[in-house]
Order: C-alpha cells, then structure tokens, then sequence
C-alpha cells in the first residue's frame, strides 16, 4: 500500500523461521543418514503454531539394525522457534528417545526445555524398575518429586544445562558404541563434525552469557581484548542463563 514505510533490504533478504527450520532439519537428517548408511529423508520440518517442528518422517522412529535385524528405534524431534532477539533459530524443546524394538516404552531418553519448570534445562530419563531406585526414592523426604513418584524414569539428570547438552551425535556414538548398532564405516568422522558445528555455536552462546569472562581468557592466551570506550558501557554478565538448572 502507498502509505506503508519501505521495507529494509535486510528484511526482504532475511530467511524465515521456516527456511532456518528446514537447513536445521536437513543437517540432523544428513548427520543420521552418514552414520546409519541410509539414503531415505529421515527427518522433516512441518509448520506448527508460529513454531517449527522438527521429527521423524516415521512415527514410529528411525529403525536400527544389528547384523542385519530391526532391533532398536530412535525417535528424534525438536520444536523451533525464533531467540529472543529473532536473530537466530532456538530449540524451544527437543526430545532424543531409545527403545527395543519389542516394546514401546523408552529405554532411556534425552530431553531439553528452553523454558523449564522445576526440571533441568537438559536432562536425561532412564526407564528402569531395578528396586534400588524403587526403595530410595521411596525413603526421600514427604513432598519431594522422589517420593511423590518413586520410580526411576520420574528422576531428570541433569545433562549440561543450555549450552551443552547432549545432541543427536552424542546418542548415536553411545548407542553404536554400547549397543553394537549398524553402521556406516565412516561414522566417527560425520559425528564429529556434527558435535563440532553444535558446540561452535553453544560456545558463541555462552561467550554472550559472560564476556567479560571470556575476554580475560583470551587475554591470557595472548590476545590483544579491549572493550571500545565509545560504545559506552560494557556488556553484563546474563546471570540467568550463566547460572540455569
């Protein structure tokens, strides 16, 4: 319309929050296909709500073979989202499943929320019945989370909080390594780069959680860090974040 303000070539160019889904999307996909020696489209991206989901093309989750049989399955989803400055792709939540083929609960899980509630940001859920857990859970103080739900795969381990926490490549290194899981030859190097790219990325995010931090290490390193006086004010330390469960 003749009376709306122009907008910015900045704004026409920059992708959407579905395009940044769907280069996501395609790097978990790729990251599966070279480990596990698959071809098909493993995962996809679907619109959701403002949001971005992210998750298997089978319900049922990716099948896993050892020595030629369908033995395991791995479901793998994420829910995107724009980050608070709309500047980058944010996983809301993210889920990382195991289970034998055999049964449909979880053998154990890898979850992430964004936003937790009295949970850990990153944490993992083991489903096991062994007693132990049982009785200890069982004896821990009246009201805590322990006795109101004693069992075990009601516990959230904490798993490195926002910044480093497991990733798809950490499942599949354990889960070829612990569990003898089909593979292509070349696996360690496709999950290496994968871990690579997600912890570059983690730690230019922790580096704005604590600046000041991070400049005294490369200062101490060799580096020539100063903050310009022009710009006034140097960047706060972002508790919060610094600090999360």
């Amino acid at each position: 319309m003749a009376g709306d303000p122009p907008i910015p070539d900045a704004a026409i160019n920059s992708p959407s929050l579905e395009d940044e889904a769907e280069g996501f999307a395609s790097r978990i996909n790729e990251v599966l296909q070279e480990c596990l020696g698959r071809s098909e489209i493993i995962i996809h991206a679907r619109s959701a709500n403002r949001k971005v989901s992210v998750r298997g093309a089978d319900t049922q989750g990716i099948g896993l073979y050892v020595q030629g049989t369908l033995t395991y399955r791995l479901k793998v989803s994420y829910l995107c989202t724009w980050n608070d400055a709309r500047h980058f792709l944010a996983v809301e939540k993210s889920n990382i499943t195991f289970f034998h083929e055999r049964t449909t609960e979880p053998l154990f899980h890898f979850d992430y929320l964004r936003n937790p509630r009295r949970v850990p940001a990153a944490h993992i859920n083991v489903h096991t019945e062994h007693a132990a857990f049982h009785e200890a859970m069982s004896d821990s103080k009246s009201g805590a989370p322990a006795r109101k739900n004693s069992t075990a795969r009601s516990l959230h381990i904490p798993s490195g909080g926002h910044r480093f926490r497991p990733t798809v490549e950490d499942a599949l290194e354990m889960i070829i390594t612990e569990f003898g899981v089909d593979h292509a030859d070349d696996w360690q190097e496709h999950v290496k780069r994968g871990r690579a790219m997600f912890r570059e990325t983690q730690l230019s995010a922790a580096v704005h959680d604590h600046p000041a931090r991070a400049a005294d290490t490369l200062r101490v390193l060799g580096y020539r860090v100063e903050w310009p006086k022009e710009l006034g004010r140097e960047p706060l330390m972002r508790w919060d974040k610094f600090t999360a469960y």
